[in-house]
């Protein structure tokens, strides 16, 4: 499934974009992009994330808890860059979960 992240008008043609090209399109074009730090080992598997998120996160049946769909791991937690347009989403999973797991790097 490709997700549609941002639509930018140029020239009067419409360039979009995906997780799948944000690699070629974050070298050419200035976007900042937002981390969302998951710490797994804090996690314990309410699955409010998965509820609220289900494009970000899903729940691991052999650790009964939560993982953080495509992000990159790194010490113990899992590191996923976001848009602009999914922070108000990510902010609301911050508040909600119960462990404060979930972090934000701008």
């Amino acid at each position: 499934m490709i997700r549609v992240n941002v639509l930018f008008s140029i020239n009067k043609k419409y360039l979009v974009f995906c997780y799948i090209c944000k690699k070629f399109l974050k070298e050419r074009i200035l976007i900042v992009m937002n981390r969302v730090i998951h710490q797994e080992n804090r996690c314990i598997g309410c699955a409010y994330c998965v509820e609220i998120a289900p494009f970000f996160w899903e729940m691991n049946p052999s650790t009964g808890r939560c993982d953080l769909i495509g992000g990159t791991v790194q010490k113990n937690q899992k590191i996923l860059e976001i848009f602009e347009d999914d922070l108000l989403i990510v902010q609301k999973v911050i508040e909600i979960c119960p462990a404060k797991c979930i972090k934000l790097m701008r």
